[in-house]
């Protein structure tokens, strides 16, 4: 029971973190700020910048494409890491409780 509850709030959690990251980034501005930042990126590799950068050929922004298309991925991963994280601390509990027994 108590693992449901947490992962419930977690799911809850990150879904209202992404409606509010893909409300901002989906705006006319972030995606306008993000191109000239692109294409910044673009012109300093044609000058000769001191770091090579791997160039994003995308229009939108990194996290904007990531909590929009992956983000069933992106819980999963969450709710089995807390699986394990879940797991570990009840076990540690188990043993405290039986150890004072």
């Amino acid at each position: 029971m108590g693992y449901v509850v947490v992962a419930a709030v977690a799911t809850y959690w990150l879904w209202s973190a992404r409606q509010n990251i893909i409300a901002e980034l989906s705006s006319e501005t972030a995606i306008q700020q993000w191109q000239h930042f692109n294409e910044e990126m673009a012109q300093r590799q044609r000058q000769g910048a001191p770091v090579t950068r791997k160039l994003s050929p995308s229009d939108e922004p990194p996290s904007l494409v990531l909590l929009r298309d992956h983000f069933g991925g992106i819980l999963v991963s969450v709710l089995v890491i807390l699986g394990f994280l879940y797991a570990f601390v009840a076990f540690l509990v188990e043993g405290i409780v039986r150890s004072k027994r």
